[in-house]
């Protein structure tokens, strides 16, 4: 299982999802998260003052994590959480330390 998170210092998840330029991916080892590696991507709310969803924007960001499971983010609107999990990722918010989050070891 890989899991995104969105992290502006790889310690917290301390990030909204349309504000970030890098997703922290994370695989499930064992129940705990492995860090495989950073990814860059255009903010999705980057000069989007009217908060209105955007496909194409969307798309971009999306793209970067295409292949998580999982999205864990400090917050995110209600319209990209739906379409993210319209195409299969689960979304999780919250602002622990990514130390402390834990899977199942089992997924």
């Amino acid at each position: 299982m890989k899991i995104a998170i969105t992290s502006t210092d790889g310690v917290k998840v301390n990030q909204h999802f349309g504000k970030a330029t890098c997703f922290h991916i994370y695989a499930n080892d064992r129940g705990l998260l492995r860090l495989l590696e950073k990814r860059g991507c255009p903010a999705y709310s980057d000069n989007n003052p009217d908060h209105q969803f955007h496909p194409e924007r969307f798309e971009s960001t999306f793209k970067a994590i295409a292949d998580c499971d999982v999205l864990v983010t400090a917050k995110i609107g209600a319209v990209p959480a739906d379409e993210l999990m319209e195409r299969g990722l689960s979304v999780i918010v919250t602002d622990d330390k990514i130390k402390a989050i834990v899977f199942d070891k089992t997924t």
